[in-house]
């Protein structure tokens, strides 16, 4: 097949393979320089039409030698195969874990999607390798920080960097740890303490911590702090900045670009800017973006933003370290919702971050994006893979009319360019759409769908809920870095992972093969 589109022109090529399964492009294997012209061809034609990011597109290298054109293209066209694998929802292992009752909404995965940490029934604190083994076994379970060991009832704050370390806070005591995964070894230990310190974000170098002010109307002039990981816990504050409860979940690690190496690159904390909406006013809205200078605190740069409300959220790209959105929702018409999504990248030139795209979603008629605590709601979106994962509460039938518990099954949805088809609703005020702004909608794909032995024999079956999964804001759906997404169910204390990655080479739609080629597809 790859001899046949070979001699066809390139808009030939790319009409064609854009009506063919990437599963069935996946079998050739090899990845030759016939297949790096077919694909790149390919590319560029896809990306004129919708789906395809612009980071995504391999020709817009300039200086970029041949080898790494080619190389970006393999990546390319192994991101689209989860991209359209995670669209139908195929997901390749489901995973259930029993998390703390106080603590059940403590979860964090590393951008990487490589560890999970959580905190069981029973106060442990635990976590799993989530890279599947050579023979696409799942790795095991295990515990690093014990409550019969520390005296403790639990651990806050869960946070596993790149690198394996992992931190938490247990109570009581406000004691913070920080543990090497790779190892096991405790690397440090501050012990009890009076510090109620907030946790913002775990880098390669430093734990930030945030304290906020003591005032009943709102946050004061918080100090962050900056720990050491490999030094050992030093409470020198190093910058002032407004910090309220709300950081916590909306701060993270970024770098800047443009130095090699990742140690070299110097870690820049991204934070949300908060201003009081009136004078002796209880409200704090966020007024902008704020980075700030991992080792020094400087404030490198203030970002202004004008947001739809104040129900807010940052989301990392899992890509590149040096971009980064924003999201924010608003609802036209009970109850219909729009979701705005700016990027930012960092500019080289002017070693500042700079706007790169502004993109207004209708949502639709869903339940809102993220709820009034900060937490995501029932739907959750994927702003650089425009994919987005909804939980299709269904109402009570006539057999269950006074169910308060209706079964929610969650659905995958492919974000698309465009007014949505029919009479879509105004948009927002003028003043929060910005010139020259996409148009986003909403195009429902298949349901979540379980593997393993019964749902091979009788092909892949939806992934039925319990009934506390339909309760409104009793259960959070989320995209936990990498190919992941997480449910949270509150009723029954339970978290359910679902993986969309590609565990084995039969996962990419190839034949296995005992003698793997290096340039074969699912080369990563």
């Amino acid at each position: 097949m790859a001899d046949i589109l070979s001699r066809l022109p390139v808009e030939c090529r790319a009409l064609v393979l854009l009506n063919v399964e990437l599963e069935d492009l996946g079998r050739t294997q090899q990845v030759s320089k016939g297949w790096g012209t077919i694909t790149r061809g390919y590319l560029r034609g896809y990306g004129r039409t919708d789906h395809l990011p612009p980071y995504w597109q391999p020709t817009k290298l300039p200086g970029a030698t041949d080898f790494k054109k080619d190389r970006r293209i393999k990546k390319a066209v192994v991101k689209y195969a989860e991209r359209r694998r995670m669209l139908d929802g195929r997901a390749s292992s489901c995973r259930r874990y029993k998390c703390m009752s106080m603590f059940g909404a403590d979860y964090l995965l590393s951008n990487t999607g490589k560890y999970l940490a959580w905190v069981s029934s029973n106060g442990d604190v635990c976590w799993q390798d989530l890279t599947p083994l050579p023979d696409g076994q799942l790795n095991r379970i295990s515990s690093v920080v014990t409550a019969a060991a520390y005296g403790a009832m639990g651990g806050q704050f869960l946070s596993v960097n790149s690198d394996g370390v992992l931190h938490t806070r247990l109570f009581p005591g406000h004691e913070d740890v920080v543990v090497n995964l790779g190892t096991g070894a405790v690397l440090w230990n501050s012990g009890a303490s009076t510090h109620t310190e907030c946790f913002l974000a775990l880098g390669r170098r430093y734990i930030y911590l945030g304290c906020s002010g003591a005032s009943l109307l709102g946050p004061d002039w918080g100090e962050i702090t900056a720990q050491k990981i490999w030094d050992g816990p030093s409470w020198d504050g190093f910058c002032r900045v407004p910090i309220t409860h709300k950081n916590t979940a909306n701060s993270f690690i970024a770098r800047q670009g443009n130095r090699p190496g990742p140690f070299r690159q110097p870690e820049v904390l991204v934070t949300f800017h908060w201003v009081q909406a009136a004078p002796l006013s209880p409200t704090w809205n966020p007024a902008g973006i704020i980075l700030i200078d991992g080792q020094t605190g400087a404030i490198l740069q203030t970002i202004p933003l004008s947001f739809f409300l104040g129900r807010v959220k940052l989301i990392p790209c899992p890509d590149n370290d040096s971009e980064f959105a924003v999201i924010s929702e608003t609802k036209v018409t009970d109850p219909h919702y729009f979701c705005r999504i700016e990027k930012f990248t960092f500019d080289r030139d002017t070693d500042l971050w700079k706007n790169i795209s502004v993109e207004i979603l209708d949502a639709g008629p869903r339940p809102p994006l993220l709820n009034n605590d900060g937490h995501i709601g029932d739907m959750d979106i994927e702003p650089w893979r425009y994919v987005a994962v909804v939980l299709n509460a269904r109402r009570a039938s006539a057999r269950r009319p006074f169910d308060p518990y209706p079964l929610s099954r969650p659905f995958m949805a492919e974000i698309k360019f465009g007014p949505a088809p029919g009479n879509p609703p105004a948009l927002p005020n003028n003043h929060q759409v910005p010139a020259g702004a996409q148009q986003l909608h909403l195009v429902r794909k298949g349901p979540i769908r379980l593997p393993g032995l019964r749902a091979a024999r009788k092909g892949r079956r939806d992934f039925k809920p319990g009934n506390g999964l339909g309760k409104r804001r009793k259960c959070r759906v989320a995209f936990c870095g990498g190919n992941h997404v997480l449910l949270w169910d509150e009723r029954f204390n339970e978290q359910v992972l679902f993986d969309f990655g590609p565990r084995r080479r039969i996962d990419m739609g190839m034949a296995a093969n005992p003698n793997p080629n290096p340039n074969t597809l699912e080369e990563r």
